[in-house]
């Protein structure tokens, strides 16, 4: 297809795309802002997809700030290490925020191999590093309050991710629900 069929086929069809588009095709298609998700302690792993998917499944959820809890925001997947990610998210109209104290050195995670051994690991993270982020916990509720955010790493499968330890402290300080995207 021709880019104007094209473009008129991706603003129709996907109309959160065109959220920031200054091209005529814009008025082609019903471009308004999703409805804002409404508050809560929200986490994602991007294990798994694409930026533009990851991307693509927040704003069609109306989520508006990325909290990045990486210790070490470095990915070998496209568009996921740190100034990339925050370029993008400025592009796009997210907020940004990354708060690498949150997060679980590389060192601490070597031996994973099983979910018994991330289990273990997320119960040290739990009774020993977060007692100790209380003001880390507090600025990231006061972000979930603020604007619909979520808590971002790497791992797909929550159960084997710190985001779901963080995510319930965060819930005990704010009285939020979490809800694991």
């Amino acid at each position: 297809m021709d880019q104007s069929t094209l473009v008129r086929s991706v603003y129709t069809r996907y109309p959160w795309f065109a959220l920031n588009s200054e091209l005529d095709e814009r008025t082609l298609a019903s471009v308004e802002h999703p409805e804002k998700a409404r508050r809560a302690v929200y986490t994602i792993g991007y294990e798994g997809i694409s930026i533009d998917a990851f991307f693509n499944y927040l704003l069609k959820r109306g989520i508006s700030m990325i909290v990045d809890i990486r210790a070490n925001p470095v990915s070998r997947k496209y568009g996921f290490s740190g100034s990339q990610f925050n370029k993008l998210c400025k592009k796009l109209n997210f907020a940004y925020r990354h708060i690498p104290t949150l997060g679980i050195s590389g060192s601490a995670r070597r031996n994973l191999r099983d979910l018994a051994s991330y289990q273990r690991l997320l119960n040290r993270y739990e009774k020993a590093m977060l007692p100790r982020r209380s003001a880390e916990i507090e600025d990231v509720g006061r972000l979930m309050r603020q604007q619909p955010s979520v808590l971002v790493c790497v791992e797909k499968n929550v159960r084997c991710c710190h985001r779901s330890r963080l995510a319930e402290a965060v819930a005990q300080t704010t009285g939020l629900e979490v809800v694991h995207l």
